[in-house]
């Protein structure tokens, strides 16, 4: 046993050193065996709902945030849980997306359900969607196949909304690259379904499985999955300053749960700016003949003194100019350890280490295009920052 847990611990470390790890954090009792598969978490008026995975009952549950128990179930009537995966609100509407794509099963259509908030304030067990909103992919990205999900390259579950528009960001397994996607919230029927185009694609290390919008600033969630030797350890990113829906202009932040390896974390809410709920689902795996077993629990991330904003500017990182033409520069008010040019599609370019407070990259020999720069920092913080390179 004792082996064993060497084993895990010497992997997660290796992980572990890539990115700022939050530890602060709350963990609320195990929930019970009715959300095991937790996929997506929404706070409504102080109450966090939730919903679980594939091939379950269509129901929301209302979470007791002080001992995880539930409060309230809703059967929505007239909706199937094919691939449950997340769950976003506005002001009026709660959105279930309907978006997974687990084992690359050939799916004709996704769907969104579109749910009025009133519908939670009564006592009734049993609620229905208003509205449907249908889309597909177009056949370059969604290649209906028979291949399992961890060879596939594209699946989606994430969602999220802001302003007029819904947003997913999908989770590909083979290279890690999260599309994201815009679509209206009106409704629409499958004759005049909605196909989707990446409108925008960030470039990170891990799978992302939730997301959550909150003050101009939107927070991922995933984790890094290795089947062989299972290797499960939890992310998260914080995306602000960005411009208008372009989120890969922002900055973005990485941070590791360092505390929470071997959760598969799948759904995450705004507390408020600093804080997040997080959940994972039920883990029962057997690794060298020796059972891990992590039940499905909600969590508590507290942010502060790790997210740069105008509030606070901790981790003020500056890269200029951009666009450029042959060079990058950075400064940190931190110590810059090393950085790392990707291409758009995430291959690795070039790796500088810099330890100082400035650095400057050459790319005098790059084509025109996008790029991406991550800035690694004595704190262990990752920042990632899209480049444009114009001739």
């Amino acid at each position: 046993m004792r082996k064993i847990i060497a084993i895990l611990f010497f992997f997660t470390s290796f992980y572990l050193l890539q990115a700022q790890t939050i530890s602060n954090r709350i963990v609320v009792e195990d929930l019970p065996s009715c959300i095991n598969e937790t996929s997506g978490l929404i706070l409504i008026n102080g109450q966090l709902w939730s919903h679980n995975d594939s091939n379950k009952e269509p129901k929301l549950y209302c979470i007791d945030t002080t001992n995880g128990n539930i409060l309230q179930e809703k059967t929505i009537l007239n909706a199937t849980n094919i691939d449950w995966e997340d769950i976003t609100a506005d002001d009026q509407w709660i959105y279930v997306a309907d978006c997974g794509n687990n084992g690359s099963k050939k799916r004709d259509y996704f769907t969104i359900y579109k749910i009025h908030k009133d519908s939670l304030n009564n006592n009734d067990s049993v609620i229905t969607c208003q509205h449907f909103i249908y889309f597909t992919y177009s056949d370059e990205i969604y290649q209906k196949n028979e291949l399992r999900a961890s060879q596939s390259m594209f699946d989606c579950e994430a969602i999220l909304t802001k302003g007029d528009s819904l947003f997913l960001f999908s989770k590909n397994w083979m290279d890690n690259r999260c599309y994201i996607y815009g679509l209206p919230k009106t409704d629409n029927t499958c004759q005049t379904m909605d196909t989707l185009t990446p409108i925008d694609s960030i470039c990170l290390d891990y799978m992302v499985t939730g997301a959550d919008y909150y003050s101009n600033t939107i927070a991922l969630i995933g984790y890094i999955y290795k089947p062989d030797s299972y290797i499960l350890i939890p992310y998260i990113s914080i995306i602000s300053d960005f411009d208008n829906n372009l989120f890969s202009s922002g900055n973005i932040q990485t941070f590791c749960l360092n505390n929470l390896s071997y959760h598969q974390t799948e759904g995450i809410a705004f507390l408020d700016k600093q804080h997040l709920l997080i959940s994972n689902e039920r883990i029962n795996k057997t690794m060298m003949e020796t059972p891990i077993v992590i039940p499905a629990q909600i969590h508590a991330a507290d942010m502060d003194n790790h997210v740069s904003t105008t509030e606070n500017q901790q981790n003020k990182i500056s890269i200029f100019p951009n666009p450029t033409e042959n060079q990058i520069n950075v400064t940190a008010n931190k110590k810059i350890i090393k950085i790392e040019l990707t291409d758009h599609w995430g291959k690795m370019i070039k790796r500088q280490i810099i330890l100082d407070k400035y650095g400057a990259i050459n790319m005098e020999h790059l084509a025109q295009g996008v790029y991406y720069i991550k800035i690694f920092t004595e704190d262990n913080l990752i920042t990632t920052k899209k480049i444009l390179i114009q001739k």
